[in-house]
């Protein structure tokens, strides 16, 4: 009976997460119709929430993507050459798995926490456990968002080398 409720609150958290709506950006100009003074992508702290951080372009910082509870859309992204595209769609799919784990850590917590609470230390899984599953967790989340961030920033500095002027 705990497991099939724990696999349902997990499951229930991950089609949560995934099934939001993507969060569209404002794409601007491709590459290869503007300056690098207009068009290059930089990543900067929201100045509206701490904590955020957005893609903005140009000199006047346009934001192009927000990057807050859900994994965003970059449309300048989407469109373009390999080179650019592929570290884009690594960083989607990093994120992605990032975010699902996140997610599912804290389910876990939250479900480990009530069997702890209810059944106390006797009759449920062990503290040490249940740690040991939240920690592995935390650090295979951790381990794909790392490796989101290295895929965009791949994709940032090959969209910017392409521009002109630079």
């Amino acid at each position: 009976m705990r497991s099939t409720a724990l696999r349902s609150l997990l499951c229930a958290a991950a089609a949560v997460i995934m099934s939001a709506p993507l969060a569209e950006g404002q794409a601007v100009v491709q590459a290869s119709s503007c300056s690098y003074a207009r068009c290059a992508l930089r990543l900067e702290a929201d100045p509206n929430v701490p904590n955020l951080s957005r893609l903005v372009q140009g000199i006047d910082a346009r934001p192009v993507a927000t990057f807050g509870l859900l994994v965003p859309t970059i449309p300048l992204f989407v469109s373009t050459t390999d080179s650019i595209r592929l570290p884009y769609e690594t960083f989607r799919r990093h994120d992605a798995a990032f975010r699902v784990l996140i997610g599912v850590s804290l389910a876990a917590t939250l479900a480990s926490g009530a069997m702890l609470g209810s059944h106390g230390p006797s009759h449920g899984p062990s503290f040490a456990a249940t740690l040991g599953v939240d920690v592995g967790l935390i650090t295979a989340a951790f381990v794909e968002g790392s490796r989101a961030a290295s895929a965009l920033q791949t994709a940032i500095d090959r969209y910017n080398a392409r521009l002109p002027d630079r």
